[in-house]
């Protein structure tokens, strides 16, 4: 579980970064705001998976059979 906490984190971190690239895209034209929105969705998508991820091996952790 820590593991998985720990890439959650990451994500979480990275799309942190691609939306506050996304609030000043418009601004400067180096970035490109439909790159950044793939980026961004895809590190939603990645956190979702970790969350399910981290779901799965909390019961495993924590429930006793």
């Amino acid at each position: 579980m820590l593991e998985l906490e720990g890439l959650g984190s990451g994500v979480a971190g990275k799309l942190g970064l691609w939306d506050a690239l996304a609030q000043i895209a418009a601004l400067d034209e180096r970035l490109d705001e439909e790159e950044i929105a793939g980026l961004q969705a895809k590190a939603e998508r990645q956190l979702e998976g970790l969350r399910e991820q981290h779901r799965m091996a909390a019961r495993e952790a924590f429930v006793q059979a």
